[in-house]
């Protein structure tokens, strides 16, 4: 073997070294980011975010909190003594100020409880234009988002579907984009009788 030789045989196994590393610090990094979002996501669980609620008009303070317990009372239907008795961590209008459009609400509730007492309570919001969801970091919502025209086709096919984080349940089976529930049986999916 010449010298020449050695020499690349050398560098092809240093380079096989390298690229092993960048792969094992690819997937620590990408763990890492996992951790990081659920993490997040945990730090959102309590919040809930309504929008459409009317904002102060430019130049007024806007008590957010006080706005949102109204809110509560007069569109959701709670009852006066029981929104009174809630307790927030913190309320306040999410971005900068735009005349163009209203900014949503987010609510972190102290309990998750009542924040769950009022999420459950958003049907008395069907036919307004308010509404109310949980709040999750932009990667989660984005994958919920894309998840959503799954779910209706299958409730529109007669299923139960609902989203769970970030993964869409059709009659209590994760569903996975690469399986069609429309075009295969229950049986081919998941091997139970429901075809």
């Amino acid at each position: 073997m010449t010298f020449i030789e050695e020499k690349v045989e050398g560098a092809d196994f240093n380079l096989g070294i390298v690229t092993s590393k960048v792969q094992e610090l690819e997937i620590k990094n990408k763990q890492m980011n996992d951790e990081l979002l659920y993490i997040q996501a945990q730090s959102m669980r309590n919040n809930l975010v309504f929008g459409n609620i009317e904002e102060a008009r430019a130049g007024v303070d806007e008590n957010a909190e006080y706005v949102l317990r109204e809110f509560l009372v007069s569109k959701l239907k709670m009852a006066n003594s029981l929104v009174t008795e809630m307790k927030f961590e913190r309320v306040h209008r999410m971005g900068q100020k735009n005349s163009d459009k209203v900014r949503p609400i987010v609510a972190k509730f102290n309990l998750f409880k009542e924040r769950e007492l009022v999420r459950r309570s958003a049907s008395a919001l069907k036919d307004t234009p308010y509404y109310l969801h949980e709040q999750f970091p932009k990667e989660i919502s984005d994958k919920r988002r894309k998840l959503v025209p799954e779910m209706k086709k299958a409730r529109k096919s007669g299923s139960k579907a609902w989203i769970s984080y970030d993964t869409l349940f059709i009659d209590g089976v994760p569903y996975t984009k690469a399986v069609d529930f429309l075009t295969c049986s229950w049986r081919t999916i998941t091997g139970d009788a429901r075809a």
